[in-house]
């Protein structure tokens, strides 16, 4: 490489950084080039099943026609369920046309699709509240604000983020060319602004390393439309992720002066200021910020050791010293000039619990919630390539790494060395932690693209170099024009199933269902509010409905996850209001008082579900068996059974029938937990954390997952017998219950429990020869069943959601909304506080 192709040539960088956005910029669009609101959806599933079933009925009376009424009936159920099965991609894409049809002929609800995923509802909260307010909170301590929304009722402190602020900004710029421009859709956005700043700052790195430019266009167009990161920065994912290549790619590209031979004291200073800055950026926007604050003085040292190694260059070791001491105390003193003193060991304590906590689940007491969160659990090397660009990316970039740290096919070894040895070691930090947890794979991507481009250039290089032998420029030119054309095709397969993998690459949550029940909160419900919810929508709510929330996203492995888990499947009302109001009054308080009274925590939690139950008299009199001291016993009771401010009960579809979590966190066992964190021969045991016998394991603890079934529909009639899916049959007058299915058995089930007179009744059975029972429901004026667990249809959730408010003496239906196919469903209760405390107080 010549020194004339190192310099920097705005006009050609120009054309590849707008090349490699054009293209990144088509795929992160896609939700607004696809949009569609979920109501059409739901509209054009019905319209499409509905002329299915009508072919389905025609044929069935046209082949049987001798058979009976109820015969035909069950032929038809069982025909479309198979057409259905058999049909699923030519069904899913006459659902795709007609849905087009109706948005061509009708439009949609909104102009723009909703933000995706959860936590952009969290900094929407934020940014929406900057905006009216001037800040984000009114408390703020250290380098944390109070989030009065989060943990109700006492709020929660969070790390300190700008990326409100970002927002915020962005909003502006664009309100002032648009002054009628919605804030949901402004900050959609948002990751393309930060896409782009961060393809500048790829390809400034790439300039550091001095990659060729075709080279670096090939990189720069893989690295941007690397699936992991197509999915936190589409149009609409107004999340913190994409600092998570901003600013990794800013700070390898501050370092890399460093390995370059010309580099003076002066200048490394100027170096170390600028790294020591970034780190400050860099905190202020994700609280692992101390990754990359590892991977620069792990750089700067093995820099520093290279030079007195390989180069026999005691200056040089010198001036990186000096730039690593530096950019050390430069960091150091920053964070505690913008934070306050200490906080930088503070957040550095914190950010590697944290980062713990996510790749080795501990044996805690209370239940670890984290095991059960999707992108929190462990990724497979072959996940992880898949999700950062795929098989030759990764490749191309190992042997990358592995040429460089030998130097050779480099007209700067040096260089390359030392940056292969800080890329290989910032790649093996993050591919140790994604193999931890799958949430860390965008931290993969930013070395391993810089890895990429550096294979890439070896290979020009090297074919650049072996057409000098040719005779004759037109053939050196030929050469090197089909090489180009080579690399150039290494990106068409990549893009060609990143397009065929976008429907389920982005999954848009939040819909005009959730909307419409969210705003009818807001509307309806005092600012004081607690909503008690499980942890999905618990940003939603506060983003959307501006309510308190019991957890949510960013804290869900707290205490309240169990308490509120106990309160959904409490086997009445009275009990699980008893621990409602516990919660939603002084949240994990009282277990806390009884544990610094010297209970255990498993003592604590059984005192506190028992006395919750019972009023306040009865409550005082068990506690004065087990504490003798009076005044404790009433500052007890004021947490436990003082009136809790107005409350409601969340719930949907998502949880009730994807309800393992509650058998997980709700049967906790927290006796043999402490007896295992006491004894170390037992503790032993135990297994590896970061296996999978050691899920398996707590789930033993736990008893196991309650028996569950979605609903199954009725079939047909035979005279008063209903017939459902799956070989159950109810009679419509006795109850009586009789199951013939491969799938559940064949016998007599525990009960069954349906509404009667207005009040939910349990028939029990004679004999039953299967471990479950029948919950008789009516869903859109038509009979369905539910097979489950007793215990579970005997829950709070479950007779809430299947029967409403039916039979419930202080909780009464405030709303319920679904969408057409009804896949989103969610129903809200108002908890009567008044009624409650007159007579449990």
């Amino acid at each position: 490489m010549t020194a004339h192709s190192c310099k920097f040539r705005l006009p050609i960088y120009a054309i590849l950084f707008l090349t490699a956005l054009l293209i990144g910029t088509h795929f992160r669009t896609y939700p607004l080039r696809t949009h569609q609101s979920r109501d059409e959806q739901g509209k054009a599933t019905l319209l499409v099943i509905a002329r299915i079933k009508g072919q389905v009925d025609a044929q069935v009376e046209r082949n049987y026609p001798q058979a009976t009424a109820a015969q035909k009936k069950i032929l038809k159920a069982q025909l479309l369920k198979e057409v259905m099965h058999e049909e699923h991609e030519k069904v899913q894409d006459s659902i795709a046309k007609v849905k087009q049809n109706i948005e061509e002929t009708g439009g949609s609800g909104r102009d723009t699709p909703y933000l995706l995923a959860a936590d952009s509802f969290h900094f929407y909260q934020l940014t929406e509240r900057l905006l009216e307010t001037g800040h984000i909170s009114d408390t703020y301590k250290g380098s944390k604000y109070l989030n009065d929304l989060m943990l109700a009722p006492k709020g929660h402190y969070e790390p300190l983020t700008l990326h409100p602020h970002v927002g915020a900004l962005v909003y502006r710029v664009i309100k002032f060319f648009r002054p009628k421009v919605d804030l949901m859709q402004a900050l959609g956005y948002t990751p393309l602004i930060l896409t782009a700043l961060s393809l500048a700052a790829f390809l400034l790195a790439c300039h550091g390393l001095r990659i060729r430019m075709w080279s670096s266009l090939i990189a720069a167009i893989m690295f941007v439309c690397s699936p992991i990161f197509i999915k936190r920065s589409a149009w609409g994912w107004y999340d913190n992720d994409p600092y998570n290549t901003l600013f990794p790619l800013l700070i390898l590209a501050a370092l890399l002066p460093f390995y370059k031979e010309n580099l003076t004291r002066i200048r490394g200073l100027v170096q170390a200021g600028i790294l020591g800055l970034l780190m400050l950026g860099y905190a202020y926007f994700w609280q692992g910020w101390m990754l990359m604050f590892v991977v620069a003085m792990t750089g700067l040292a093995l820099s520093a050791l290279h030079g007195f190694w390989m180069e026999k260059d005691h200056g040089r070791v010198r001036t990186r010293a000096v730039g690593l001491a530096g950019c050390a105390a430069l960091t150091f003193g920053l964070v505690a000039a913008f934070f306050g003193p200490g906080e930088f060991f503070q957040l550095f304590k914190e950010g590697y619990r944290a980062l713990t906590n996510f790749l080795q689940p501990q044996l805690s007491v209370w239940p670890d919630l984290y095991i059960s969160v999707g992108e929190l659990h462990q990724a497979s090397l072959f996940e992880i390539i898949v999700l950062t660009g795929g098989f030759l990316f990764f490749l191309t970039g190992i042997g990358g790494l592995l040429i460089s740290l030998t130097g050779r096919f480099s007209e700067t070894p040096a260089l390359y060395r030392q940056a292969g040895l800080t890329l290989g070691f910032f790649l093996g930090l993050s591919l140790l932690m994604t193999l931890g947890a799958q949430r860390f794979a965008l931290l993969c991507l930013t070395p391993l693209a810089l890895l990429f481009a550096m294979g890439l250039n070896y290979l020009e290089n090297g074919i650049i170099n072996g057409s000098r032998r040719l005779s004759g420029r037109g053939a050196q030119l030929t050469a090197r024009t089909a090489l180009r054309g080579a690399m150039a095709l290494l990106t068409v397969m990549p893009l060609v199933t990143l397009h065929r993998q976008m429907p389920r690459l982005l999954n848009p949550i939040y819909n005009d269902t959730w909307n419409a029940a969210l705003l009818e909160i807001k509307n309806r419900t005092p600012p004081q509010s607690i909503i008690n919810s499980w942890w999905p929508p618990g940003h939603f709510i506060k983003a959307t409905a501006g309510r308190r929330v019991t957890f949510d996203g960013a804290t869900i492995n707290y205490p309240q996850a169990y308490w509120l888990t106990r309160a959904y499947l409490a086997q009445s009302e009275q009990a699980g209001l008893g621990i409602l109001r516990m919660l939603n009054n002084s949240a994990n308080d009282a277990a806390e008082l009884l544990t610094d009274m010297g209970f255990r925590t498993s003592s604590a939690v059984t005192i506190l579900r028992a006395i919750t139950a019972l009023n306040s008299r009865q409550a005082r009199l068990l506690l004065e068996t087990k504490i003798p001291d009076a005044d404790k016993i009433a500052r007890l009771l004021v947490l436990t059974h003082g009136r809790p401010p107005p409350s409601y009960i969340f719930i949907y579809r998502d949880l009730v029938e994807k309800n393992i979590q509650l058998a997980f966190i709700g049967n906790w066992n927290f006796a043999t937990i402490e007896a295992l964190n006491e004894d170390p021969k037992l503790m032993a045991e135990v297994p590896d954390r970061s296996s999978r016998e050691y899920v398996q394991y707590l789930w033993k603890l736990a008893g196991g997952p309650y028996k569950y079934h979605t609903p199954l529909a009725l079939e047909g009639e035979d005279g008063d017998w209903m017939l459902f899916e799956n070989g159950v049959r109810v009679n419509s007058r006795s109850k009586v219950c009789a199951i013939d299915s491969p799938s559940f058995g064949r016998g007599i089930p525990q009960s069954i429990f349906f509404v009667q007179d207005g009040e939910v009744v349990e028939q029990s059975f004679d004999n039953p020869t299967l471990g479950y029972s029948v919950t008789l429901f009516e869903e859109a004026g038509r009979p369905s069943v539910v097979l489950m667990d007793r215990y579970l249809a005997k829950s709070l959730i479950m007779r809430l959601f299947y029967f409403g408010d039916r039979g419930m003496r202080y909780v009464r239906s405030f709303t319920e909304k679904a969408d057409l196919s009804r896949q989103t469903d969610i129903r809200v209760f108002e908890v009567d506080w008044d009624a409650y405390q007159r007579d449990y107080q």
